[in-house]
């Protein structure tokens, strides 16, 4: 995606660690699974065993998981939609 970084400089007038994470978000297509791996892991829901990830949650744990994950995927996908929308270069064309 194209940014209009003057519109975006204008959101985030100055240089901040947010103002670098939406760039790399809506720019660099990452998976961000080794920091939610850490995450787990520190909240003793996985570990690494013989090198790979092992699930430690419960049944139930694994069901509110999911739901969880979910939620939070469709609100993220929406604000980062939004976000692209406003800071699309326009290509000429006016509404």
């Amino acid at each position: 995606m194209s940014i209009d970084y003057k519109k975006f400089d204008k959101l985030f007038p100055k240089n901040t660690y947010e103002k670098e994470k939406l760039d790399t978000m809506l720019n660099v297509p990452m998976e961000w699974i080794s920091k939610y791996d850490e995450e787990m892991q520190n909240s003793g829901f996985s570990e690494y065993k013989d090198h790979r990830l092992v699930d430690k949650m419960t049944d139930r744990e694994r069901e509110l998981f999911v739901v969880v994950r979910s939620i939070s995927n469709k609100h993220i996908t929406f604000l980062l939609d939004v976000i692209s929308k406003l800071l699309k270069k326009e290509d000429g064309t006016k509404i």
